[in-house]
C-alpha cells in the first residue's frame, strides 16, 4: 500500500527508543509516509548525547541509519531556505515547518505540538499532533493494520520480550496513554 497522505517525524519522536519503535513500525505499515531530515537527525542524538554522555557517538550514527534504511525516501531536503521567511514560538522548531512544507505534509508529528500553533500551521494546511493522537487518528482510518503493526512490534521486542501487559504498560511511560488504554480496553494484542 502507497499513500500521499505525508507526516513529518519531529525529533522528540526519535529521542526515546520505545516511541521511535512504535512510530517506526507504524511508518512501515505505508498508511502514511513518514519523513524527517538530516536537522531531526541532529537534534535528537544531540539531545540524546546531552542527557546521556556516555552513549557511544557510534551507536547513534548506527541507530540513525537504521531509522533511514527502515523507510525508502525518508529525508526531506533542500527546506533550509524556507525556513528563513517562517515564524513559531521557537525558532529552532523552523527547519521542522520548513521541512513539512517541502515534503507536503498534512501532520508535523510532534510531542511539543504547542509549539506549532494552529494559526500558524493552517496557512499551510498543516496541522500538529501528538504521536498519541496521531495512532489514534491512524486506527480510525487503518485499523487492521496499526493492530498488526503494534502486534509485530510487541513480538519483536527483546531484551527481554515484552507481555501484553508490558507492552502497554511501555506505551504508558512512552507517554502514549490513550493508546495503551485502547489497546488495553479492547483486548488487541
Amino acid at each position: 500500500m502507497s499513500t500521499n497522505f505525508t507526516v513529518i517525524y519531529d525529533a522528540n519522536i526519535f529521542f526515546g527508543a520505545f516511541r521511535r519503535t512504535v512510530m517506526m513500525h507504524l511508518a512501515q505499515a505505508r498508511i502514511f509516509r513518514a519523513r524527517w531530515t538530516e536537522d531531526i537527525h541532529e537534534e535528537w542524538m544531540t539531545r540524546l548525547k546531552e542527557r546521556h554522555p556516555e552513549i557511544d557517538i557510534d551507536k547513534l550514527q548506527r541507530t540513525r541509519g537504521y531509522i533511514d534504511a527502515a523507510v525508502p525516501d525518508c529525508l526531506v531536503g533542500n527546506y533550509r531556505k524556507i525556513a528563513k521567511g517562517l515564524e513559531l514560538p521557537d525558532e529552532n522548531d523552523l527547519h521542522v515547518l520548513a521541512a513539512a512544507i517541502k515534503a507536503g505534509a498534512s501532520v508535523i508529528v510532534a510531542c511539543n505540538v504547542r509549539d506549532f500553533p494552529s494559526e500558524t500551521l493552517s496557512e499551510y494546511d498543516i496541522e500538529a499532533q501528538h504521536p498519541d493522537d496521531f495512532i489514534l487518528y491512524q486506527k480510525e482510518e487503518n485499523l487492521s493494520l496499526v493492530i498488526e503493526k503494534l502486534r509485530k512490534c510487541r513480538m519483536e521486542h527483546r531484551s527481554p520480550s515484552l507481555s501484553v501487559q508490558e507492552f502497554i504498560e511501555r506505551l504508558r511511560t512512552s507517554d502514549l496513554p490513550l493508546t495503551a488504554s485502547w489497546l488495553e480496553g479492547n483486548n488487541l494484542l
